[in-house]
Formats: C-alpha cells, structure tokens, sequence
C-alpha cells in the first residue's frame, strides 16, 4: 500500500480509502453488517487506513457496522467524517 503525508499534520495515510456509505445499508438493497465487518477486516489487513463514513449513512448504521469492525484499531487509522443533516 502507498501511504502520503496527511495535510500540514504529521500523519500518513493510505492512497486508497474505505467508504462506509454502503454499509448504511438504505442505498443499495439488502445488507448485511457482518459482511460489511469483514470488508473492514480485508481493509485493513491491505493496510488501508483511511475510512471515510457519516452519520447519515443509514442514520448512523455504517457508523455503528464501522466502529465495531475497527475496535482495537483506533490508533492505527484516520477516520473522516461529515456532519450535518437535515
């Protein structure tokens, strides 16, 4: 994986993100969360380690499939998120 320099801040980050919209599950017909955990898993394990969710993806379902997949690696990605909903 190619990692690059994060803004001004002393972080690096993977090139390649993981979107979490899908796992809100509200967008694109059936889903299920323990697939959704394991793509996290196969994220990781790339060594991406930039995610990128909101907590309007399936009003905080992506938020919560996300979080749990991540446990434990918290210190090891950058989470990016939007806030707003109307």
């Amino acid at each position: 994986m190619e990692y690059r320099k994060f803004g001004d801040a002393d972080l690096e980050v993977s090139v390649v993100g993981f979107g979490g919209w899908p796992m809100g599950g509200t967008q694109y017909g059936t889903w299920d969360d323990t697939e959704g955990q394991r793509a996290v898993q196969r994220a990781l394990d790339a060594g991406i380690t930039c995610f990128d969710n909101a907590s309007g993806y399936g009003l905080g379902q992506s938020e919560r499939v996300m979080g749990s997949a991540l446990k434990g690696h918290r210190n090891d990605v950058i989470i990016i998120t939007k806030c707003g909903m109307e």
